[in-house]
């Protein structure tokens, strides 16, 4: 494993950390939303992945519409709600926003310098590599 994609797990493992820690503030640190995320690396890429209904607990929704209904059903039914009853409540309501992803800036802005270096020593490590290979030096 080269440098970059060690430290892209070990920044992955703190976003995930931080942002089930933002939930915790609200009380949903052992929720299905908290334990939804998870970090992959592709291709030297971070990707950050949650149900997608994060947004909506982040940002809330406003009174006035109804949320679809099939997207609650499975929370309701677990929850012993009426699915309906939860969807109109919603749309009179609203729900309030519980931001725990504001932390992201935060976080992003922190780990550009050890990406930059990580990526770096592999750049010095190949090159290395390479010359050591290609080169006698006398």
């Amino acid at each position: 494993m080269n440098n970059l994609h060690k430290e892209l797990h070990k920044i992955g493992k703190e976003i995930v950390q931080t942002l089930r820690d933002g939930l915790g503030k609200y009380g949903l640190d052992n929720s299905d939303l908290a334990n939804s995320i998870t970090y992959n690396i592709r291709n030297n890429e971070l990707i950050i992945d949650m149900n997608e209904y994060g947004k909506y607990v982040d940002s809330g929704r406003a009174p006035g519409s109804m949320p679809p209904v099939d997207k609650l059903m499975g929370w309701a039914q677990e929850n012993s709600l009426n699915v309906w009853g939860v969807a109109k409540n919603i749309e009179k309501y609203g729900i309030e926003p519980k931001p725990f992803l504001f932390n992201i800036d935060n976080i992003v802005d922190r780990m550009g310098e050890r990406i930059s270096d990580a990526g770096f020593k592999d750049f010095v490590d190949k090159t290395d590599e390479i010359f050591s290979k290609n080169f006698i030096i006398k």
